[in-house]
């Protein structure tokens, strides 16, 4: 069967290696973090992925995955499959390659006449061909075409169900020519029954951009609507719920408190910068995503503005916040670009006499303790003695709070803070000295 060298053990790589493995491919996982690579070749990820951890045990026992920490003595590989995180400049917000450079230069180092050389990182449109293929070229002595196949193969999963989409969603792919294009089907048709070739490289490249963008910017539609109903004393919620019922031409997304993750809030930076250089306006990406980002800066002077209504000093208060991972559903424990992590800087930076406490359904009081914020080992323990308890984001155990019995323990009055709106407000209507709010409400 053909060997797959997987190049990053991320939430991408990691994934797909198992699904590989599942369909009989021999895969090299290639991991450069040696504690991450120690930790999985015991067979145990190093996050949590729903019905990853068992089939990550079985295939490396089974030595259907072998890891390394580079390519040195694996053997010859057929398919080289580079999936390593493609970060923002802080300061510029524009894409980084250097991880992907030193893949390429790697792979090149490597690669035998015949291979197939998919690129999955997101990039900017123009990556493959115009850096991608020529570090190739110059670290192989080999050429695109005659030496070795190249194809973009962009993911497009989502974290917390990406080993049974990774069977089921399709595959785009894009190629250098079209022996490319059928090399790359051929490997992902026996994961996928459905293969969408595109004309080019580059149109593969964008369509990933889109996917990304275009559900950022769907959010902070939502999420100004939120912000206006909240001016107006309204409830965005109802009015969202009103609006796509029974309605096929509408479907507006709940409101939350702004759009974070490793992916939706660099992406659309990364299709701007793209546009901006193909002298494209792309303002209409770069207003969404500045939504989505300040939300957070409401959602902190809200709450400051409301505790000192009921003459609660914020160099006197205890926070509670839950929720840390980016999102509740599907569930992860990926802290990356969570908004949750914002909400935590910037009440630390413009309150630091507050005293904060935090807690996760699914992240280890371990890893939550490297924040720096006391930690909770529960819901009960974070609400206790707290002025505010803040649900970040939608894991599904919210939904089984009782208002009354988890805000019987905070130090009444209090604010109860429910960004995605898991518990009806009406719940909360018969409790004294308890202000309910959330996004939109």
């Amino acid at each position: 069967m053909t060997s797959v060298a997987v190049m990053g053990m991320g939430y991408v790589g990691l994934t797909l290696s198992v699904a590989l493995a599942k369909k009989g491919f021999n895969v090299i996982g290639v991991e450069k973090n040696l504690d991450v690579l120690t930790q999985l070749k015991e067979g145990i990820p190093h996050f949590t992925e729903k019905g990853l951890a068992p089939l990550l045990r079985h295939y490396v026992k089974a030595g259907k995955i072998r890891l390394s920490q580079n390519l040195v003595g694996v053997g010859k590989v057929d398919t080289y499959i580079i999936s390593v995180g493609t970060p923002l400049h802080k300061s510029s917000k524009r894409p980084n390659t250097d991880y992907i450079g030193q893949v390429l230069e790697e792979v090149g180092g490597h690669v035998q006449q015949g291979a197939l050389i998919a690129l999955r990182s997101t990039v900017a449109v123009g990556t493959s061909r115009k850096i991608a293929i020529p570090e190739i070229e110059k670290s192989s002595g080999l050429q695109v075409g005659d030496g070795f196949s190249f194809a973009f193969v962009p993911e497009r999963t989502i974290e917390g169900n990406a080993i049974q989409e990774l069977e089921k969603n399709p595959q785009v792919i894009g190629g250098f020519d079209e022996a490319s294009i059928q090399k790359a089907s051929q490997m992902f048709a026996k994961l996928t029954p459905t293969i969408l070739s595109v004309s080019s490289l580059e149109a593969a490249e964008m369509v990933k951009l889109m996917d990304n963008s275009y559900r950022d910017l769907r959010f902070s539609y939502a999420n100004q609507v939120a912000q206006i109903c909240e001016s107006m004393g309204l409830d965005a919620n109802e009015l969202i719920d009103c609006a796509n019922t029974h309605y096929p031409r509408n479907s507006i997304p709940v409101p939350s408190p702004g759009v974070g993750g490793a992916c939706l809030s660099k992406d659309p930076y990364i299709l701007a910068d793209a546009a901006k250089k193909a002298g494209a306006d792309a303002s209409l990406l770069l207003e969404g995503r500045r939504i989505n980002e300040e939300i957070v800066a409401d959602i902190v002077n809200r709450v400051a503005a409301r505790l000192d209504v009921i003459k609660k000093p914020m160099d006197q208060v205890t926070i509670g916040i839950a929720g840390l991972a980016f999102k509740g559903q599907p569930e992860t424990s990926d802290l990356r670009e969570s908004t949750s992590i914002w909400l935590l800087e910037q009440f630390s930076a413009n309150y630091p006499e507050a005293l904060i406490k935090v807690y996760d359904p699914v992240i280890s009081d371990t890893e939550l303790e490297t924040l720096g914020f006391e930690v909770s080992s529960s819901l009960e323990q974070l609400a206790s003695g707290a002025d505010v308890l803040m649900l970040m984001n939608n894991h599904a155990s919210y939904t089984e709070i009782d208002p009354y019995m988890i805000t019987s323990k905070m130090r009444q009055p209090c604010l109860f803070y429910d960004a995605w709106r898991m518990l009806e407000k009406n719940m909360f209507d018969e409790l004294d000295n308890v202000e309910y709010l959330g996004v939109g409400v």
